[in-house]
């Protein structure tokens, strides 16, 4: 009963704020309507998203796509398209339009990389991705040049989701992009496809600058299950991000390879808590005797998160 209320009070007050001037109450009540995940609300969020604030449109076709709703479809495909909405109002649909998955939307989406906002170009190769649709690698692959390094980060996102091994070459040439966002996405797809071509190239990654990449290199190796990663990996424990020391040693215990023993004990030792809470788990994964002792030594641990 209070939430039949409740929805009843909101879309009075979406009629209210959409006849008015308060663009602040007309984004407040959309994004309530988001949270309500009612389909009741659904006429009142497609009136707000053919309203002209920016920030209320946005919020409808964000709340259009977590209602689930395909009627929806054809309302964000024309707000995609709409050269006079803000980029940011069409990067939102066509985000919305990938969560629902509807695959009338592919050709829009596609066509909507080459668009001339990068906001709109990269809520395009994000929805692409979550749309599922394998006939968009190529087009993304092209994306993965695209002179904004947004749009690049997102596409590389997007093939790892599609799943499509087409892609490795490609994405082990995004490990050298000068953007961080555009290597560590890259790391993480190679590590969601899956293929072993890209070892090599994670190997290197695992001296980037950036403690970001180097931390999606470790996990990628450690999905990709390859023993060529585990020396390489075992370096990686002395690193000087504690993160990227704590999944490596994740990484390694994962691997099985019993010869990572040495190295994970020394590193028992580590002056990170969660470091030394990762090497005792990886140690216990490999279930090697020589292990033993040093998991009864780790008991005395100070952390009791340790023992």
């Amino acid at each position: 009963m209070k939430r039949s209320l409740l929805i009843c009070y909101l879309k009075y007050k979406l009629v209210s704020a959409l006849t008015g001037y308060d663009l602040s109450l007309q984004a407040d009540v959309v994004e309530a309507f988001k949270e309500l995940e009612d389909k009741e609300v659904f006429p009142n969020l497609i009136n707000a998203l053919n309203n002209h604030n920016l920030i209320t449109q946005g919020y409808a076709a964000e709340a259009l796509g977590e209602l689930g709703d395909k009627d929806a479809v054809p309302h964000l495909i024309n707000a995609l398209n709409d050269n006079d909405n803000y980029s940011w109002v069409r990067a939102d649909a066509a985000e919305a339009l990938g969560k629902l998955g509807d695959n009338s939307a592919f050709e829009h989406l596609i066509n909507a990389l080459n668009d001339d906002e990068s906001l709109v170009r990269s809520g395009a190769a994000r929805a692409l991705g979550d749309l599922g649709d394998k006939r968009a690698v190529p087009a993304l692959i092209n994306a993965l040049n695209d002179s904004e390094h947004s749009v690049r980060w997102s596409t590389a996102n997007a093939l790892g989701k599609l799943g499509d091994t087409s892609a490795v070459k490609h994405l082990i040439n995004a490990l050298n992009d000068k953007e961080t966002l555009v290597r560590e996405y890259a790391a993480g797809a190679l590590g969601d496809l899956g293929d072993k071509r890209a070892v090599p190239a994670l190997i290197t990654a695992l001296n980037d600058k950036e403690n970001r990449v180097r931390w999606d290199a470790v996990d990628a190796l450690g999905k990709l299950g390859d023993n060529r990663a585990v020396d390489h990996l075992a370096k990686t424990l002395k690193d000087d991000d504690s993160s990227v020391r704590a999944e490596a040693a994740y990484a390694l215990g994962r691997l099985g390879d019993k010869g990572a023993i040495s190295a994970l004990t020394k590193t028992l030792r580590d002056r990170n808590r969660v470091v030394r809470i990762h090497a005792a788990s990886a140690l216990a994964e490999l279930g090697d005797r020589r292990a033993v002792s040093v998991l009864l030594n780790a008991l005395n641990d100070s952390d009791e998160l340790i023992r």
